[in-house]
Order: C-alpha cells, then structure tokens, then sequence
C-alpha cells in the first residue's frame, strides 16, 4: 500500500508529497565533450598546448571536479524523473527521491570546488558574505551537506537538505534550480577552455596557478 501524503511528509521528508515535476534542466547535451573533458586535456596537453607541470596540476584538479559534477547531477535529475514518475502512477517509490538527493548533495562540493580553485587563480574570494549571489547559496548549501550533525536539525526535521519543485531547500535557505543549472553551464564553460589548452589570456594563470 502507497504511504498517504501525511506519512511522506512527516516520516520521511519535509514537503516530499508536493514534489510534483522535475526542473532541474537537462544540461550534459549543450556540452557534447563533457564526458571526455579529461581525456581531451590529457591529448591536448601531451600533443597540442604543452602545459608546464604546476598548469597541469591545476587543471586536472580542475577538470576532475567539473566532469564528476556533471556526472553526479544527472544521476540526480534522471533519479528525481524516476521519483516523480512514481508519485504520477501511484506507485510512489521512494528509494528514487533519496538517490537524487544523495547526487545532487555530492554535485555541490565539486561545483564549490572547482569554483574555488578559480578564485585562487585571479586572487579573490568567489563572493562577497551577504551579496545573494548563486555562488554564496551554493557555499551555504556546500557547508550544510559537509558539516551535518542530527542535533543540529530543528525537532520537526529529519533532514538538512531536501528536493522541491523549485530546488534544494534547507531551513530558510534555498538554491533554486535556475541558480543550479547557471552554475553548472559556467563550470562546464570554464572546463571547455581547460580541456582544449587554448585559454589565450588565462594560460599564463594557470601554467602559475597554485599547487
């Protein structure tokens, strides 16, 4: 027997009976290369661009992240397609909406990260504390998925993060898909240009980037 709409939101995630449709975006097919981002920079720098050691460490640092990232989000967003799937046919299958919420949870730190390894680059923090930007909700969200702890949650949660129609959600913060889907569009830019090894004005910045 289906749980009622009571049980799911109470005994298994806030509002999970109003997760009606998907809006995180499709977003792997405007980046045709997204899944050989690596092995093109590992071709290109070997046979094309030679990038000196400290670049190379950078960039595979980089690169690393900003493949995974995209790996992870669409394991979330078919997981979260099956999850409403199920709600629709009256099946309500859960398993589904944990999964997409474990990837989606594991795309936020690489997505901070690779950010981070830019600001290094240009020497300046990615935000400015209290400036609303997509990038100070993605290291709020960053640090609520890394520094969890069950005494942290309000009684009536049982969770930090969880899935709505419009995003990820936590106690009175939220990172709406929209925001999601620019953050990922602009890592998967940045690692376009790090993968081919043609960064004109940036290739001095990365073959100094920090290691």
């Amino acid at each position: 027997m289906p749980f009622s709409d009571y049980a799911i939101d109470n005994f298994i995630s806030p509002e999970l009976s109003k997760l009606s449709e998907c809006n995180a975006v499709e977003i792997a097919s405007r980046f045709p290369q997204s899944s050989h981002w690596l092995a093109n920079f590992i071709l290109n720098s070997m046979f094309g661009h030679p990038i000196g050691a400290d670049g190379r460490k950078f960039c595979y640092l980089f690169l690393r992240r900003a493949e995974g990232a995209f790996i992870d989000y669409e394991e979330a967003r078919l997981a979260l397609v099956e999850f409403i799937a199920g709600m629709k046919d009256g099946s309500r299958r859960l398993l589904p909406y944990f999964r997409a919420l474990h990837f989606f949870e594991a795309t936020l730190p690489l997505l901070w990260q690779g950010f981070v390894l830019f600001s290094r680059l240009k020497g300046e923090k990615p935000f400015q504390k209290g400036d609303g930007s997509d990038y100070e909700r993605l290291n709020t969200f960053y640090n609520l998925s890394k520094h969890v702890h069950p005494n942290d949650l309000p009684p009536n949660r049982l969770h930090t993060i969880w899935i709505t129609n419009e995003g990820l959600e936590s106690e009175a913060k939220q990172m709406p898909f929209a925001s999601l889907e620019k953050l990922m569009v602009e890592i998967g830019e940045l690692a376009d240009m790090v993968s081919s090894c043609t960064w004109h004005n940036s290739q001095s910045a990365i073959e100094t980037a920090p290691s």
